[in-house]
């Protein structure tokens, strides 16, 4: 009588097939890390023709989504089911091409999931594996289960949120922000999901306050750099409007201070060289008070040549 087939060994084909696998997954979730997401789609790709099952369509879809492809991550989302998280990925891609009425629909059709579901109500009698547990320790259980809802619920609206500051509908979207903020106070990317909207309502000033909000919960690279990337932005307004320049000095030293103590991914020369034209500018504000004093009608443009030598210049000549 032979082994029980638990005990019998694998097929060293199988096992290198396994194995193969399993290295080009792994190999996959590294080069999406590193933001390289055909490469690691072709490699997942691979993986999952080996017989690796962890590559699925809803995965797909959130490579095609980082790939701006979203015709093609919004039908992988719907062949993944329609569960909350893939009714919320759908919404984003939907939302992403426009199609509000839709990605609402979805959204809002999650947050009735959610407000249904029995996972975040207590049942108080019936304790676990007939051991018996103290009111206390229920309640605590239900009080946990009840913040699990409330984060839960945070996510789908600030991903409401953004859905609406893609529509330029901005008064709705902070309402729905601030309603994610509400239900997760202890969440850094909520106050750095309201700076954005606030940026792109060039409410700058608030923008900063909740950029910085964000960043006092959490030195998360991402909020300092969305910060000085709005900061930069900022700036470059005031400069070309030549206005508050002094406030402009200030502001892009606060950004390059904020991205000398991080591994940014910013270019920080790029902020440095800004500094250097607003303290030129600010430099020659007496100068440019006293051209505008002369008045334009009074100056001529003088375009000139470097010389070898002593020119022979006579009145009136060019």
């Amino acid at each position: 009588m032979g082994r029980p087939s638990s005990y019998e060994e694998e097929d060293p084909e199988i096992t290198e097939r396994k194995e193969e696998a399993t290295g080009y997954f792994q190999r996959g979730v590294e080069l999406e890390r590193k933001g390289r997401y055909a490469e690691a789609l072709s490699s997942y790709e691979k993986s999952r023709k080996l017989g690796d099952r962890n590559f699925t369509s809803f995965k797909r879809g959130d490579l095609y989504y980082e790939m701006g492809d979203y015709e093609a991550a919004l039908e992988c989302y719907k062949k993944y089911g329609k569960d909350e998280s893939a009714l919320c990925a759908a919404a984003k891609a939907l939302a992403k091409l426009g199609r509000y009425d839709e990605a609402f629909n979805n959204y809002f059709e999650v947050l009735g999931m959610i407000e249904a579901s029995p996972r975040y109500v207590q049942d108080y009698t019936n304790p676990k594996c007939g051991i018996y547990y103290t009111k206390e320790e229920l309640d605590r259980e239900a009080s946990e289960k009840q913040k699990r809802k409330r984060k839960d619920l945070a996510r789908v609206y600030k991903d409401i949120a953004m859905a609406y500051m893609l529509q330029e509908n901005y008064n709705v979207a902070i309402k729905y922000v601030d309603e994610a903020i509400d239900f997760d106070k202890a969440n850094a990317n909520y106050p750095n999901a309201k700076a954005i909207i606030l940026e792109r309502m060039g409410s700058y000033e608030e923008a900063m306050e909740c950029y910085d909000r964000a960043i006092a919960m959490e030195s998360d690279s991402v909020f300092i750099d969305n910060e000085a990337r709005m900061i930069k932005r900022w700036c470059s307004e005031l400069f070309e409007n030549m206005e508050d320049l002094r406030k402009a000095e200030a502001l892009i030293d606060k950004a390059v201070d904020m991205l000398s103590g991080t591994e940014s991914e910013e270019d920080i020369s790029k902020y440095i060289h800004l500094k250097d034209h607003i303290q030129d500018l600010i430099s020659y504000g007496g100068q440019r008070e006293l051209l505008n004093a002369i008045g334009r009608e009074n100056l001529i443009v003088i375009a000139g040549s470097y010389y070898c030598g002593d020119p022979d210049f006579e009145i009136g000549m060019i």
